[in-house]
């Protein structure tokens, strides 16, 4: 006897493992082509960029500043940094930019537009991107923010860093005898922490900076030398390398902060080395009719933070873990909902090919029954007793 379940099972398994391989490749694929984008040219630092949206000129960065420079905040933002220290960081080279990735613990963020962006990393471009009165300073320190529920899109702080004699523009002196500069009355001791090895020169490189009984003081980075919040000026933007995603929100500090000679030669050197003597830098792009405004940054606590959109509904966390803990669920609930809602779309792909595989097999069975039905009509009428008829590729075709 015949059972035609079989050969549906059969086909069946075979379209589930088919579209399974398929999703699988072209996961593959993708993965891939991401390892293999390009890494930023910066011959003609970013005019001849056609990745993503970096032809667009409508709202890309950076961009240049003749006003709003002295203007008072009209608004605070709310921010909250712990101090960085008892860990090893890797200050690495790439893709043409010194970069600390921050990623893996929350060590605080920006609330704005009811949206929490946790700090993720921290670029160093040399010469700076942002343009004061079309004056170019010798670096630019960026704070780069991810939007918890939407990490495409962004939040940067940016501030501008001058000293007394810049180094040489496109001139990289990058020596065995590296020496991490000497903190004076005009150094930064931000930068100090990232010095105490010469930064890497080459791509794929990365030193450690070990804050072992030190720590890094984000607000006091982030505030005036009076004590109070330095005033920023907002305005819409990109990323400032490929794909230059129009998704950027920057926080470009009003006036530059100070650091000692040795301290921006010793980035300089290891960015120029890395980019064949070019920088790092973006040109300015066209500002258009964008809306320029200045805020200010309003630290708290991370007991006053308990009324910001950032922490969860009811009793409040009772230690800073459990915060951190909860502020990780809620990074990543975004991409589970996205890995979530694939496999649906993938299940009910897989459902419709099951469906069709059916029907397919369905009509096979009816037609093999219509011409078994159709010889036994025959041999009755003709007086031939035949026996039953053998299942045959040809019948099924």
């Amino acid at each position: 006897s015949w059972d035609s379940r079989e050969p549906q099972r059969s086909r069946s398994m075979q379209v589930r493992l088919a579209l399974l391989h398929v999703a699988a490749v072209t996961v593959g694929f993708l993965q891939c082509a991401a390892d293999a984008a390009p890494l930023p040219i910066y011959l003609k630092h970013g005019l001849d960029w056609t990745e993503g949206s970096c032809l667009s000129r409508e709202l890309q960065s950076p961009v240049n500043f003749d006003s709003q420079l002295t203007e008072p905040p009209g608004s605070l933002l709310d921010y909250h940094y712990e101090p960085i220290g008892n860990v090893t960081l890797k200050l690495a080279a790439r893709a043409g930019t010194l970069s600390v990735d921050l990623s893996q613990k929350l060590w605080g963020g920006v609330s704005y537009d009811d949206a929490w962006f946790p700090l993720t990393r921290i670029d160093f471009r040399g010469p700076a991107e942002h343009l004061i009165k079309g004056a170019r300073s010798p670096l630019e320190v960026q704070l780069v923010h991810q939007q918890e529920s939407d990490p495409a899109r962004l939040l940067i702080i940016s501030s501008l860093i001058s000293c007394k004699e810049p180094p040489q523009a496109g001139v990289a002196a990058v020596t065995e005898d590296y020496v991490q500069p000497v903190l004076q009355v005009n150094s930064e001791k931000f930068l100090q922490h990232f010095l105490a090895v010469r930064p890497p020169a080459a791509e794929g490189q990365s030193t450690d900076v070990v804050l072992e009984g030190d720590f890094i003081d984000l607000r006091a980075f982030l505030e005036a030398s009076s004590g109070r919040s330095s005033s920023f000026i907002k305005y819409a933007g990109s990323l400032t390398a490929p794909p230059c995603i129009e998704r950027t929100t920057w926080l470009v500090r009003q006036t530059r902060r100070v650091a000692s000679n040795a301290q921006v030669k010793a980035f300089a050197d290891s960015i120029y080395a890395l980019t064949d003597n070019k920088g790092n830098f973006r040109e300015v792009m066209p500002m258009n009719h964008r809306v320029l405004s200045v805020v200010g940054l309003r630290w708290l606590s991370m007991a006053d933070m308990n009324n910001r959109p950032t922490l969860p509904r009811g009793p409040n966390p009772r230690t800073d873990d459990e915060l951190n803990a909860n502020r990780l669920v809620r990074q990543v609930l975004p991409k589970t909902k996205q890995v979530l809602d694939q496999t649906m779309d993938l299940a009910k792909r897989l459902q419709r090919a099951e469906t069709a595989a059916d029907a397919e097999w369905d009509g096979v069975a009816a037609r093999l029954a219509a011409k078994s039905l159709a010889a036994d009509q025959a041999a009755t009428a003709y007086g031939d007793v035949r026996p039953p008829v053998a299942l045959t590729s040809s019948m099924i075709a």
